[in-house]
Protein backbone atom coordinates (compact mmCIF):
# COMPACT_ATOMS: atom_id res chain seq x y z
CA UNK A 1 0.00 0.00 0.00
CA UNK A 2 2.73 2.34 0.83
CA UNK A 3 4.36 1.51 -2.76
CA UNK A 4 1.43 2.61 -4.54
CA UNK A 5 1.74 6.03 -2.82
CA UNK A 6 4.98 6.62 -3.11
CA UNK A 7 4.75 5.78 -6.76
CA UNK A 8 1.80 8.28 -6.94
CA UNK A 9 3.68 10.72 -4.84
CA UNK A 10 6.90 10.30 -7.32
CA UNK A 11 4.89 10.65 -10.00
CA UNK A 12 3.08 13.66 -9.02
CA UNK A 13 6.60 15.59 -7.83
CA UNK A 14 7.48 14.45 -11.64
CA UNK A 15 5.27 16.17 -13.18
CA UNK A 16 4.60 19.27 -11.47
CA UNK A 17 8.56 19.76 -11.31
CA UNK A 18 7.94 18.94 -15.66
CA UNK A 19 5.20 21.73 -15.49
CA UNK A 20 7.54 24.27 -13.58
CA UNK A 21 10.11 23.53 -16.03
CA UNK A 22 7.96 24.12 -18.95
CA UNK A 23 6.70 27.47 -17.68
CA UNK A 24 10.24 28.36 -17.03
CA UNK A 25 10.73 27.96 -20.60
CA UNK A 26 7.79 29.74 -21.83
CA UNK A 27 8.52 32.89 -19.46
CA UNK A 28 12.43 32.64 -20.86
CA UNK A 29 11.13 33.19 -24.80
CA UNK A 30 8.97 35.69 -23.77
CA UNK A 31 11.75 37.48 -21.82
CA UNK A 32 13.88 36.97 -24.96
CA UNK A 33 11.64 38.24 -27.30
CA UNK A 34 10.79 41.15 -25.39
CA UNK A 35 14.55 42.07 -24.56
CA UNK A 36 15.04 42.29 -28.75
CA UNK A 37 12.33 44.27 -29.00
CA UNK A 38 12.99 46.69 -26.02
CA UNK A 39 16.52 46.83 -27.47
CA UNK A 40 14.99 48.14 -30.68
CA UNK A 41 12.93 50.78 -28.75
CA UNK A 42 15.35 51.84 -26.53
CA UNK A 43 18.18 52.40 -29.26
CA UNK A 44 15.59 54.81 -31.40
CA UNK A 45 13.44 56.54 -28.98
CA UNK A 46 15.17 56.03 -25.44
CA UNK A 47 15.10 53.37 -22.16
CA UNK A 48 12.75 55.70 -20.09
CA UNK A 49 10.10 56.27 -22.84
CA UNK A 50 10.34 53.14 -24.02
CA UNK A 51 9.20 51.45 -20.71
CA UNK A 52 6.72 54.02 -20.71
CA UNK A 53 5.40 52.79 -23.88
CA UNK A 54 5.14 49.26 -21.95
CA UNK A 55 3.77 49.37 -19.10
CA UNK A 56 1.22 52.53 -19.84
CA UNK A 57 -2.26 51.67 -18.73
CA UNK A 58 -4.21 54.05 -20.60
CA UNK A 59 -3.47 54.90 -24.03
CA UNK A 60 -5.62 56.98 -26.13
CA UNK A 61 -5.56 58.12 -29.70
CA UNK A 62 -6.61 61.36 -31.20
CA UNK A 63 -7.23 62.85 -34.74
CA UNK A 64 -6.27 66.04 -34.77
CA UNK A 65 -5.73 68.97 -37.34
CA UNK A 66 -3.21 71.94 -36.81
CA UNK A 67 -4.15 75.14 -38.35
CA UNK A 68 -2.50 78.68 -37.42
CA UNK A 69 -0.67 77.00 -34.96
CA UNK A 70 -3.81 76.39 -33.31
CA UNK A 71 -4.21 72.13 -32.32
CA UNK A 72 -7.71 70.70 -32.83
CA UNK A 73 -8.98 67.47 -31.96
CA UNK A 74 -11.35 66.28 -34.36
CA UNK A 75 -12.02 62.98 -32.40
CA UNK A 76 -11.03 61.01 -29.66
CA UNK A 77 -10.87 57.65 -28.29
CA UNK A 78 -9.13 55.30 -25.56
CA UNK A 79 -7.58 52.02 -27.11
CA UNK A 80 -8.66 49.13 -26.16
CA UNK A 81 -6.02 46.39 -24.88
CA UNK A 82 -5.70 44.45 -28.45
CA UNK A 83 -5.25 47.83 -29.85
CA UNK A 84 -2.92 49.06 -27.65
CA UNK A 85 -0.72 45.30 -28.21
CA UNK A 86 -1.08 46.16 -32.18
CA UNK A 87 0.40 50.14 -31.60
CA UNK A 88 3.16 48.77 -29.79
CA UNK A 89 3.80 45.95 -31.95
CA UNK A 90 4.14 48.56 -35.06
CA UNK A 91 6.32 51.29 -32.73
CA UNK A 92 8.73 47.89 -32.00
CA UNK A 93 9.33 46.80 -35.72
CA UNK A 94 12.48 47.94 -36.98
CA UNK A 95 11.14 47.68 -39.99
CA UNK A 96 8.26 49.93 -40.20
CA UNK A 97 10.32 53.42 -39.37
CA UNK A 98 13.94 54.34 -40.48
CA UNK A 99 16.15 56.80 -38.48
CA UNK A 100 15.06 60.23 -38.92
CA UNK A 101 15.51 61.17 -42.92
CA UNK A 102 15.51 64.26 -44.04
CA UNK A 103 12.20 65.70 -45.03
CA UNK A 104 11.33 68.68 -46.54
CA UNK A 105 8.07 70.48 -45.35
CA UNK A 106 5.85 71.40 -42.33
CA UNK A 107 5.10 68.69 -39.48
CA UNK A 108 1.65 68.78 -39.41
CA UNK A 109 0.62 65.64 -37.78
CA UNK A 110 -2.82 63.92 -37.97
CA UNK A 111 -3.02 61.44 -34.96
CA UNK A 112 -1.27 61.79 -31.72
CA UNK A 113 -1.47 58.60 -29.31
CA UNK A 114 -0.74 59.34 -25.88
CA UNK A 115 0.53 57.10 -23.41
CA UNK A 116 -0.13 57.54 -19.72
CA UNK A 117 1.24 55.86 -16.25
CA UNK A 118 0.07 57.04 -12.77
CA UNK A 119 3.37 59.32 -12.79
CA UNK A 120 4.68 59.62 -16.33
CA UNK A 121 2.85 60.17 -20.02
CA UNK A 122 4.12 61.03 -23.26
CA UNK A 123 3.13 61.36 -26.89
CA UNK A 124 3.30 60.08 -30.60
CA UNK A 125 2.42 62.08 -33.04
CA UNK A 126 2.44 61.25 -36.90
CA UNK A 127 2.38 63.38 -39.94
CA UNK A 128 1.15 60.72 -42.80
CA UNK A 129 1.81 63.59 -45.46
CA UNK A 130 5.60 63.42 -44.45
CA UNK A 131 5.52 60.30 -43.31
CA UNK A 132 7.58 61.61 -39.80
CA UNK A 133 6.41 60.78 -36.29
CA UNK A 134 7.61 62.63 -32.74
CA UNK A 135 8.20 61.22 -29.56
CA UNK A 136 7.20 63.63 -27.14
CA UNK A 137 7.69 63.77 -23.12
CA UNK A 138 5.16 65.64 -20.61
CA UNK A 139 6.71 68.34 -21.04
CA UNK A 140 5.83 68.65 -25.08
CA UNK A 141 9.84 68.50 -25.78
CA UNK A 142 10.71 66.53 -28.68
CA UNK A 143 12.60 63.43 -27.65
CA UNK A 144 13.05 61.46 -31.03
CA UNK A 145 12.05 62.26 -34.79
CA UNK A 146 11.44 59.24 -36.78
CA UNK A 147 11.05 58.48 -40.65
CA UNK A 148 8.07 56.25 -41.53
CA UNK A 149 9.26 53.38 -44.15
CA UNK A 150 5.64 51.82 -44.65
CA UNK A 151 2.34 52.94 -44.15
CA UNK A 152 1.31 51.10 -41.88
CA UNK A 153 1.01 53.24 -39.33
CA UNK A 154 -1.42 55.14 -41.57
CA UNK A 155 -3.77 51.46 -41.98
CA UNK A 156 -3.88 51.42 -38.07
CA UNK A 157 -4.56 54.91 -37.48
CA UNK A 158 -7.48 54.17 -40.20
CA UNK A 159 -9.01 51.11 -38.91
CA UNK A 160 -9.14 53.96 -35.50
CA UNK A 161 -10.85 56.41 -37.40
CA UNK A 162 -12.68 54.56 -40.42
CA UNK A 163 -15.14 57.28 -41.38
CA UNK A 164 -12.09 60.13 -41.52
CA UNK A 165 -11.99 60.90 -45.22
CA UNK A 166 -8.51 62.19 -44.98
CA UNK A 167 -6.50 59.22 -43.41
CA UNK A 168 -9.46 57.78 -46.34
CA UNK A 169 -7.81 59.75 -49.21
CA UNK A 170 -4.19 59.62 -47.92
CA UNK A 171 -4.54 55.38 -47.49
CA UNK A 172 -5.81 55.02 -51.23
CA UNK A 173 -2.93 57.33 -52.47
CA UNK A 174 0.13 54.95 -50.77
CA UNK A 175 -1.76 52.21 -51.87
CA UNK A 176 -2.08 52.59 -55.59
Amino acid sequence: MWGATLVCLACLFASANCMAGCRKASFSKRVVRYSQIDSLMKNSIGDSISALIYRSKHVTAERINIKNDTLTVLKKRKLSAEECGVLRFLMASSEKYVGNAVVFGHFSPNVRFTFETRKAKCQLLMDFGLRQAIVRDAEDKDIAKISLKEEDFLKFANTLFPDDEYLTFLLKQYLS
